[in-house]
């Protein structure tokens, strides 16, 4: 199961690769610290990197 963290309660703690979502669609996104408009997402992703609502880690099958 997939642990959904809001995004306006709690930013993640370090640059990496997060799904991320709008409301509306996932995707892989890479989260920057300190910038302005930290996540970037691929230009054919259907997520919009400024109503990101959520955001999980990207746990693989196996991992904790």
């Amino acid at each position: 199961m997939i642990k959904w963290i809001e995004y306006e309660n709690e930013k993640p703690k370090e640059e990496g690769n997060y799904l991320a979502y709008d409301g509306e669609h996932v995707d892989i996104a890479y989260f920057f610290m300190g910038i302005d408009e930290p996540w970037d997402l691929e230009p054919t992703s259907l997520v919009d990197e400024g109503d990101i609502t959520h955001w999980a880690y990207i746990n693989l099958p196996g991992e904790a």
